[in-house]
C-alpha cells in the first residue's frame, strides 16, 4: 500500500478498492487516525497551479486515484509501473458504506445540502449515521465539537476542493475521529 506514483510533484497511492478498505479498517482497530484523499485530473490540475492545495494534498496520510483521467496519465507517464488499477470514489463509497454496515461503524457527512444528507440514510438505511452537517451554512468549533460528541469512526468531507482540504488540515488534530475521507462532491 506504500507504493505511490508521483504526477506534478504529487505523490498518489498506488491502490485497489480492498486495499483503501483495508487501511480504514486497520487503522479503526489500531485507533490511529488516517487522512484520506483523492486526485482527479481536474484536483492535480488545480495543484499544479494552487500551490496551498498542492501542501495540503501532501500532508494527507493516503491519496488514492480517481478516475480514468488518473489512471491513463499514470500509463503514459510510468508505462507498466503506472496505476495497477482504475479506481473511482463514486464506486468505492458504496463499497465503503456496505462494509460500514458490516462492521458496526459509525459515520458522520459535513458537506453539500440537508436535502442531499438526508437522502443517504434512505439511500444506506442500515448505515449508522452519527451525525450530518450542511457545508454552506456552518461555524468550525461548533462543528468539531458536533463531531467529537458523536463518537463517530469515520468522518466524510464533501466541501469541494481545495475548501475541503484546507478544513481538514486545517481541524485534523482537533478531532477525535480516527478517519477522516475528503470525497469533494461525492457525497449522496
Amino acid at each position: 500500500m506504500d507504493e505511490r506514483i508521483k504526477i506534478f510533484d504529487v505523490s498518489i497511492n498506488n491502490i485497489s478498492y480492498a486495499d483503501l478498505e483495508l487501511a480504514i479498517t486497520k487503522n479503526l482497530l489500531e485507533k490511529r487516525k488516517l487522512i484520506i484523499g483523492y486526485c482527479t485530473a481536474h484536483k492535480l490540475n488545480l495543484a499544479y497551479s494552487n500551490t496551498a492545495l498542492k501542501a495540503y494534498l501532501k500532508q494527507f496520510d493516503l491519496l488514492h486515484p480517481d478516475g480514468i483521467g488518473i489512471f491513463l496519465a499514470s500509463k503514459f507517464l510510468y508505462g507498466n509501473s503506472g496505476l495497477k488499477h482504475r479506481v473511482t470514489g463514486s464506486d468505492f463509497y458504496p463499497l465503503l458504506a456496505n462494509a460500514g454496515v458490516k462492521k458496526d461503524w459509525k459515520f458522520f457527512f459535513l458537506g453539500d445540502t440537508d436535502e442531499t444528507l438526508r437522502k443517504i440514510s434512505r439511500k444506506y438505511p442500515l448505515m449508522k449515521i452519527a451525525g450530518i452537517q450542511n457545508g454552506y451554512n456552518f461555524e468550525t468549533d461548533l462543528v468539531n465539537k458536533k463531531i467529537n460528541e458523536s463518537n463517530v469512526d469515520i468522518l466524510i468531507v464533501g466541501l469541494g476542493s481545495p475548501l475541503q482540504e484546507k478544513w481538514i488540515i486545517d481541524n485534523k488534530e482537533k478531532l477525535d475521529t480516527k478517519i477522516i475521507l475528503a470525497v469533494g462532491g461525492g457525497i449522496k
